[in-house]
């Protein structure tokens, strides 16, 4: 007796729907990017219309409070003081030396 194949009906519906391509969202590509980064927990005081304006990008951006700190820093030292950046490194990592 032959075995039946059956390729219509639930068999259609259960297989895997994968795409040769899979399609990789932006939050996935930033986590991977950001993946190596040490992060560390800090407290710091900051201006209560400055933490508004922090709460309400990061919510009209659909981004975690943290993503717009850490870009608004990173800009900071990318815009601001990029030559600075390898002295001062140096200057304190000696500093914390005993």
């Amino acid at each position: 007796m032959a075995r039946k194949e059956f390729k219509s009906g639930l068999d259609v519906l259960l297989q895997s729907s994968k795409s040769e391509h899979p399609i990789s969202t932006t939050t996935e590509i930033n986590d991977v990017l950001k993946k190596d980064l040490k992060e560390v927990r800090a407290t710091f005081i900051v201006n209560e219309e400055q933490l508004t304006m922090l709460k309400a990008f990061a919510y009209w951006d659909r981004k975690q409070i943290k993503e717009i700190l850490f870009e608004a820093i990173d800009f900071y030292f990318k815009n601001n003081r990029a030559s600075e950046i390898a002295e001062v490194l140096q200057i304190f990592a000696n500093k914390q030396q005993p």
